[in-house]
């Protein structure tokens, strides 16, 4: 049963991948080696978006099935002390259904669901046509559902320590810990 009231989702990009024997780029990597696991800038990037994270007040990680969306994930998940559940339709021809999942099963705070860049670029223009998104490896966005519709908030953040995005209106952030 769907509400009238506002939630709130973010939607990540996993970190860079390694390319074996090419220079890894930011949105490159994912469709030279689509199960190469994240190199050294993709965990930093995944260490980033998991500070963001625990200010953000997310409760839930989903993520794809894939080895770099699953280690983004699971680093961010482990940071704010959340479950991480996989969702393999965010690679299919539902992600949207996985979205309202995701923000249904959340009872308090926002879920964060972390697949393919080129899958949250589809999502953004499904939800919003016309509006160009880069998507960039380890970057986000914040869509909200009111009333069964989605509205994209901002694209193409890219957090950065030690700043962090501002908390959305009605969620409580997390304590501040520390990322290892």
């Amino acid at each position: 049963m769907r509400t009238a009231r506002s939630r709130h989702l973010f939607l990540a990009c996993e970190g860079r991948r390694a390319v074996p024997d090419e220079p890894a780029a930011d949105d490159v990597s994912a469709d030279l080696a689509p199960d190469a696991p994240l190199d050294a800038v993709g965990v930093a990037q995944a260490e980033r978006l998991a500070a963001a994270v625990l200010a953000l007040g997310v409760a839930r990680v989903v993520s794809g099935a894939g080895r770099g969306e699953w280690q983004t994930a699971h680093v961010a998940a482990l940071a704010a002390a959340v479950p991480h559940v996989v969702d393999s339709r965010l690679a299919g021809t539902r992600p949207l259904a996985v979205l309202e999942d995701a923000v249904l099963a959340t009872t308090t705070g926002a879920p964060l669901v972390v697949t393919r860049g080129d899958v949250v670029r589809g999502l953004v223009a499904a939800i919003e046509p016309g509006r160009c998104v880069e998507a960039g490896a380890g970057s986000w966005c914040w869509l909200t559902l009111r009333s069964g519709r989605w509205a994209v908030v901002v694209t193409d953040q890219r957090p950065a320590v030690p700043s962090v995005p501002p908390v959305p209106p009605g969620h409580v952030a997390g304590a501040a810990r520390s990322v290892r």
